[in-house]
């Protein structure tokens, strides 16, 4: 069934704990967001620390990102089967633990990265780390619809370009 694509910031707990991708299960990863969700306006929401550090010296600014905690969902966003499979596999080389591949609804030509608030950082060495440009990336309320929903950090579409 599809539906209408609402980034909505969860409500984060301290631990970071791989597999817990599915809405609705405890503890959530910090800053993450539910992609393809409706959230009643009711409910309130938070935002807590992010999983990048930055470290700074007197004339430059060096992102650290800790590619182990951050929670990354790969959509195949192509007509072929196992495109977003390889991909997670690719990411293991680099250490994302927490890498899920999905299907998209529709296909896409061009793979970006998308980022939940204060990820920018991560979504940039994740586009790097999968050869892409730093410029592949895009706030999380601009990605396309999803087979179901997600909870995560990044999520990486994977167009056609890529084969």
């Amino acid at each position: 069934m599809k539906r209408s694509l609402t980034a909505v910031i969860a409500t984060g707990s301290i631990a970071v704990v791989a597999g817990f991708l599915v809405v609705g299960r405890s503890p959530e990863p910090p800053g993450a967001v539910v992609v393809n969700r409706t959230v009643p306006t009711s409910t309130s929401t938070t935002t807590t620390s992010i999983a990048v550090a930055a470290s700074t010296s007197a004339s430059t600014t060096t992102t650290i990102v800790d590619r182990a905690g951050v929670v990354v969902v790969v959509a195949n966003a192509t007509d072929q089967r196992g495109v977003a499979a390889a991909m997670v596999d690719r990411l293991r080389v680099y250490e994302y633990l927490q890498v899920t591949a999905i299907d998209a609804v529709d296909e896409v030509d061009r793979t970006v990265v998308y980022f939940a608030a204060g990820f920018r950082a991560a979504a940039q060495r994740l586009a790097l780390d999968a050869g892409l440009a730093e410029a592949a990336v895009a706030p999380i309320d601009q990605a396309p619809e999803l087979e179901d929903d997600v909870l995560t950090q990044l999520l990486m579409i994977v167009g056609t370009e890529s084969l």
